[in-house]
């Protein structure tokens, strides 16, 4: 997850989650935020190849391309909303949360 400080809004660019796969059968992949899907990716037999079904809230990935290798989304601009909890799911495993924290800046006390 980058920024690995965390989010300072206003002053984020953007933010990236990437997510490891190894699966010889990844058919469904969703990025979630405090458990709510922001994206979800399915393979297509038909098109022999993966489609996002969801995009929300500014989030998007990239595609998988093999049965070993990395998923990496990512948002501009993140809001107050965004310092929140991700993890990566699909049919068979849940990865475990992380929590991209405010950072913030007291100038005065």
């Amino acid at each position: 997850m980058t920024p690995a400080e965390g989010i300072e809004v206003g002053n984020t660019y953007s933010i990236s989650i990437t997510c490891q796969y190894k699966s010889y059968n990844l058919l469904d992949f969703k990025l979630q935020q405090n458990g709510n899907t922001v994206v979800h990716i399915l393979y297509s037999p038909m098109k022999k190849g993966y489609k996002r079904l969801k995009t929300s809230d500014g989030f998007d990935c990239d595609l998988p391309v093999d049965i070993i290798g990395n998923v990496t989304c990512w948002k501009y601009n993140p809001t107050c909303k965004d310092v929140a909890a991700y993890s990566c799911k699909t049919f068979y495993k849940t990865s475990k949360r992380k929590v991209f924290k405010a950072v913030t800046e007291i100038s005065h006390l």
